[in-house]
């Protein structure tokens, strides 16, 4: 009876996640940063034929961008393409649920290779964190470097503890995900040294074993040089070139460097405190208590070298965010073992654990229905599903153009033929506006400048509705709560 009690939990929480993710992966059109769309799917419209090289961001030029995403990219576009799903917004959508399925995959597997660590009381507590702790499955349906390599990363400790494989076998097969994780995000380097401390120093592991690992490492880095050799047209060590760029020229810097303590203070404030600062104090306290454990060796170089490097970004970090829940279980498992009885702790944490789940529910649920970023996409989907058929006059308010938004970086993936964008700075009189040529009119601007004297005048001559929001309607009601969102990063498209 309990063992079927228990399975029937088990495939409750699994379909919870399971729709959890599909929903997510659905509705989080575009990109979170403009790195995830301009490194890499504009990288494979090379291939492709849709771009040439002049159309590309800096990185292109400089070779430092490791090919193997643009080509898993590129692959996959010519399935869908085969198939007959040609329409790029279907297309991303089902990178995103190609994503989802490989990081579902991987965490289960991951729980399954872990639970025997965690005591019988934790073990659902556990399971739901890997499944629904807030950020994670809109983290793990982006087709972003560091998704993906967060996803092998994740499928190489968990082969690495896997009791079914020959020592030989098991440390070939963990090295060459190691290495594809590696291929995705250089970065994750810091990790795997540190995994390879731990390998040495507590495991004890023989100098074969550590051996078997580099070497597996290295024949998948090799592979990777021969796909950069393959897009770049010659030979080239992106990996080089990545760190000679970022760190001994730091270019990176010139994109904005904070404290060393910024990872510490963005995760309190993006994790709305007590799931931030749940976070912040779960690392040292494992590493106080159970200083040995494989996930303290991995995490504590990773985030260590990351916060002494000048430039930070929290998306840094998310090749890590799914050890996060064994991470917060290990080390409340540790400090029961030390300090009040079961009984009496569980009184006292009733009411951090009641916050705990009502922030937490209430963020998952936003994250599952929102676009990534600043939500552009949504508006040029709108345009792209109902005026395809009409030629359309697409005016805009400078630093509002959905189809060029970062910098002046072209999107021929997401490009409309039928569209013509207008600055509304040249629309500053009455024959200006006269003079446009006869197409559907469409207005987006910034929710912030929607009452603007000119912007007004707009709707007014053409007489213009609202008909689209980069967010859900209901969304704006929660800023007040929610300090990442304002009225700035939002825009409107307004048509007849």
């Amino acid at each position: 009876m309990h063992q079927s009690l228990k399975l029937s939990r088990d495939l409750f929480i699994i379909t919870g996640a399971i729709v959890i993710y599909l929903v997510t992966a659905w509705n989080s059109e575009g990109y979170y940063h403009p790195d995830e769309h301009y490194q890499i799917i504009e990288f494979a419209g090379l291939k492709s034929g849709l771009n040439y090289p002049v159309d590309l961001a800096w990185e292109y030029e400089a070779q430092m961008r490791s090919a193997i995403q643009p080509a898993v990219c590129y692959l996959f576009f010519n399935i869908l393409n085969g198939i007959g799903i040609s329409d790029p917004y279907d297309q991303m959508r089902w990178l995103r649920i190609l994503t989802a399925c490989l990081c579902f995959a991987a965490i289960y597997r991951f729980i399954k290779s872990t639970l025997p660590l965690i005591n019988p009381p934790f073990q659902e507590a556990y399971k739901l964190l890997s499944w629904f702790l807030w950020f994670l499955p809109f983290i793990n349906v982006r087709f972003s470097s560091e998704t993906w390599s967060g996803i092998f990363l994740l499928l190489a400790v968990s082969t690495l503890q896997s009791a079914r494989l020959k020592k030989n076998a098991l440390f070939v097969c963990t090295g060459i995900l190691l290495g594809i994780s590696f291929l995705f995000r250089y970065q994750i380097a810091f990790a795997i040294a540190g995994l390879l401390g731990w390998l040495l120093l507590v495991k004890k592991e023989k100098a074969t074993a550590i051996f078997t690992l580099l070497i597996s490492i290295a024949a998948v880095i090799q592979i990777g040089i021969l796909i950069d050799c393959w897009f770049y047209g010659e030979y080239t060590l992106t990996a080089w070139n990545y760190f000679y760029t970022n760190i001994i020229q730091d270019a990176a810097s010139g994109f904005g460097v904070s404290p060393w303590y910024f990872y510490f203070t963005e995760t309190m404030k993006s994790g709305f405190y007590l799931i931030g600062g749940s976070i912040i104090l779960a690392i040292p306290l494992l590493l106080f208590l159970k200083w040995n454990s494989m996930f303290i060796w991995l995490l504590i170089p990773f985030i260590a070298i990351h916060s002494v490097i000048p430039h930070k970004e929290m998306r840094f970090l998310f090749p890590i965010v799914n050890f996060i829940p064994v991470v917060l279980v290990l080390a409340l498992q540790e400090v029961r073992k030390k300090t009040l009885p079961a009984r009496r702790l569980k009184i006292l944490s009733y009411p951090l654990i009641a916050v705990f789940i009502t922030i937490n529910t209430l963020a998952l649920l936003i994250c599952s229905f929102i676009p990534a970023g600043n939500g552009t996409k949504e508006i040029t989907r709108f345009i792209h599903d109902h005026y395809r058929n009409e030629q359309v006059n697409l005016i805009f308010e400078s630093g509002s153009n959905p189809y060029h938004p970062w910098n002046g970086l072209r999107e021929n993936f997401y490009k409309d033929g039928n569209v013509t964008l207008i600055n509304i700075n040249e629309l500053s009189s009455p024959s200006a506006i006269a003079s446009l040529p006869g197409r559907t009119p469409l207005l987006v601007a910034r929710k912030s400048l929607v009452a603007d004297a000119d912007m007004q005048r707009l709707i007014r001559t053409f007489g213009l509705s609202e008909r689209k929001m980069t967010i859900p309607a209901w969304m704006p009601r929660l800023f007040p709560y929610i300090s990442t969102f304002s009225e700035e990063k939002i825009l409107v498209l307004y048509a007849n």
